[in-house]
């Protein structure tokens, strides 16, 4: 069993502990019945607050391709 790796946060039985409070307040919990890494998502994230509100992306031939 794996957490999603691309997941903003993954939550850890074994590691989460060694994490103190200062470093990431206001952690979740880990889930009670759960013995592997898990995913953390929410589903009520706030809309986005555009800054640049006119951008057009450029035309893809002139897109810098390593």
């Amino acid at each position: 069993r794996v957490a999603d790796p691309y997941s903003r946060s993954v939550l850890s039985p074994d590691d989460d502990s060694t994490i103190p409070a200062s470093t990431y307040p206001n952690m979740p919990e880990y889930p009670s019945g759960q013995s592997y890494d898990v995913s953390v998502i929410q589903t009520d994230r706030p809309t986005y607050n555009w800054q640049v509100t006119n951008f057009t992306k450029p035309e893809k031939e002139k897109l810098n391709r390593l």
